[in-house]
């Protein structure tokens, strides 16, 4: 994968759920990798060989964890690139919040 990233990411290392709707209202249940102020790492769940997600394709986050409820909950997202078990989303408007407390949110994630 080619890094262009420019927000740092917030790794997380256990299990962190997400539900996110496709244009026409199918949902896709999720693992995020990490997150950054203008995007995350999502995983599909060990398994799930059907889902796929395209280039390109706008999804909405539905269900992001307890601790960014609010603050991308319905966040609209488009898939920015794909590889065999994961891909990754830019926020159409990132976060409105700093990296400081992005990372403060986060931290209790995993604990």
């Amino acid at each position: 994968m080619d890094e262009r990233r420019r927000e740092p990411r917030v790794p997380l290392d256990c299990p962190v759920f997400a539900t996110m709707q496709r244009e026409g209202g199918a949902e896709i249940f999720c693992l995020l990798r990490d997150v950054s102020l203008k995007g995350a790492q999502v995983a599909l769940p060990p398994g799930d060989t059907t889902t796929q997600v395209t280039l390109g394709e706008e999804l909405i986050i539905l269900d992001p964890p307890l601790q960014l409820n609010g603050v991308i909950t319905n966040a609209r997202a488009k898939v920015a690139w794909v590889q065999e078990e994961a891909f990754g989303v830019r926020f159409d408007n990132g976060m409105e919040i700093d990296q400081q407390l992005l990372e403060k949110l986060l931290s209790d994630v995993c604990v």
